[in-house]
């Protein structure tokens, strides 16, 4: 008996399947799982579904190409933006492997690090949307060379200066984050040396000097004067300079003037290639003066103090006379102040600073910027001794004979007269004039740096008070 396919009739004619019946049967029934929404419960028909959140990727992190081993170092990214509007918050991979050195997630953009070991590091970033996770691609990735290049220390800081001829010295502590005041004119000795990676120190044969060489310079500014800074370059100009080959320590010298200094060293490894980050640190030349007292003193002997009154009584003056001004004659009287300051500098300099100077002013009060021309009043002048000044101003009321009374003067007063004034001096460490020679001397040479006016940029110190300068009868 022969079997029948399953397809055939049962008179066993094979069954006609009409196949473009059969697709449009097939595209009614997606059209219509489509319109009931497929098969999610959770959709509403005829809405789109949500749309996830993306965060871009943050930029390359900016900081500091080579690094120290062991010292802190900060890289910065940022960028990143999260495509519903919300925040963002960052984390860093200091290995770049996506497992080792990984900070957490922070809101700020910044994030330090210090590595242990020396070697080629690629730092990176990603960013996170703080309302639903969204994570960032990695960023671009900032390679950092650690260790690979050299290091320079400054190990000591020595400062000599004279005292009646006698030299004194110190060591000065530099380390400590607060920058030493130093004498002007004094001189410092600074020493450094060179530390070298293992790679590169393994590629030096000299085991004395180890392949060192040193380049210094210095930029000085004065907080007195902020228009006064500059820049000494590199010494030497042509690269690095062996002061010591008996050692791996070198040193330069140079004197102290008046200003501010950041003293810079940088060290030369076997393969002539420099410290990028140099060494540094930062001194302050020149001790300020003490201004031990001032004053001002009346005709009459009376010292003047705050509060008090100049008493001018043109019935009691210093002095009064009669002129003859042809054709006519004249009652003269005189009336006058003296100024008087002392001060001292410190012992430390006054072997080369030469004694002081001093600059008083009477400011109409209060604060209306007005100054009075009383004696040598608003310059630097020098004073009677190095220590001390003594000043005088004088007034000289000249009257027609017949006008005893002095009428014509009271009834025409001199515009300074009957008022009160801001007094104020202050004592300056130099003489006026005083000149400044910068030198710097390494491997042998005195070179000279700068040269500047060292008064106009000396140390002070001041003190003032208010009085009242009264002309009566």
């Amino acid at each position: 008996m022969a079997l029948k396919p399953r397809w055939a009739t049962k008179e066993g004619n094979p069954l006609k399947i009409n196949v473009i019946w059969l697709q449009s049967v097939v595209l009614t029934l997606l059209a219509t799982f489509a319109l009931l929404g497929g098969c999610s419960s959770e959709e509403t028909p005829g809405q789109a579904p949500p749309v996830a959140e993306t965060v871009t990727m943050p930029m390359t992190p900016i900081g500091p190409p080579m690094a120290k081993v062991r010292e802190s170092s900060r890289y910065r990214s940022g960028g990143a933006v999260a495509s519903l509007g919300g925040d963002v918050e960052y984390r860093f991979d200091f290995d770049a492997d996506g497992a080792s050195m990984i900070t957490g997630y922070q809101a700020a953009d910044s994030a330090d690090t210090m590595w242990t070991v020396s070697g080629t590091y690629s730092v990176r970033s990603q960013a996170r949307s703080v309302t639903t996770g969204a994570v960032s691609d990695w960023s671009a990735a900032l390679s950092v060379g650690v260790g690979t290049v050299p290091r320079t220390e400054i190990i000591r800081i020595r400062n000599r200066w004279w005292v009646n001829k006698v030299e004194m010295a110190r060591d000065i502590d530099f380390q400590d984050g607060i920058p030493d005041t130093l004498p002007y004119g004094s001189w410092i000795t600074v020493y450094y040396q060179g530390v070298d990676s293992t790679f590169d120190a393994a590629n030096c044969t000299d085991l004395v000097n180890k392949c060192w060489s040193y380049q210094m310079r210095h930029d000085w500014a004065s907080a007195r004067d902020p228009n006064s800074f500059g820049q000494v370059p590199w010494a030497p100009p042509s690269g690095g300079v062996d002061t010591d080959a008996a050692s791996v320590i070198d040193t330069m010298s140079m004197n102290v003037g008046t200003v501010d200094y950041t003293i810079f060293a940088r060290a030369f490894d076997f393969f002539n290639v420099s410290d990028p980050m140099p060494a540094e640190v930062q001194l302050v030349g020149n001790i300020p003066p003490t201004l031990d007292s001032f004053s001002i003193e009346n005709h009459d002997g009376t010292t003047i103090s705050d509060g008090d009154t100049i008493d001018w009584d043109w019935w009691a003056p210093a002095d009064s006379g009669y002129v003859v001004k042809t054709p006519e004659a004249w009652w003269s009287k005189t009336f006058y102040f003296v100024i008087r300051a002392s001060g001292r500098d410190d012992p430390a300099e006054k072997d080369v600073a030469g004694g002081m100077s001093w600059q008083y002013q009477f400011e109409k009060s209060p604060n209306s910027g007005i100054f009075e021309g009383f004696g040598r009043a608003n310059a630097w002048v020098d004073g009677v001794t190095t220590e001390s000044l003594q000043d005088t101003h004088t007034f000289v009321a000249l009257v027609p004979v017949p006008d005893t009374a002095g009428d014509s003067l009271f009834n025409n007063l001199p515009a300074w007269s009957n008022l009160s004034y801001d007094f104020t001096m202050v004592a300056r460490d130099l003489p006026t004039g005083s000149v400044f020679n910068q030198y710097v001397i390494y491997d042998g040479n005195r070179v000279l740096t700068a040269s500047y006016n060292s008064d106009k940029l000396a140390a002070t110190d001041g003190g003032g008070f208010t009085f009242y300068l009264r002309l009566r009868r």
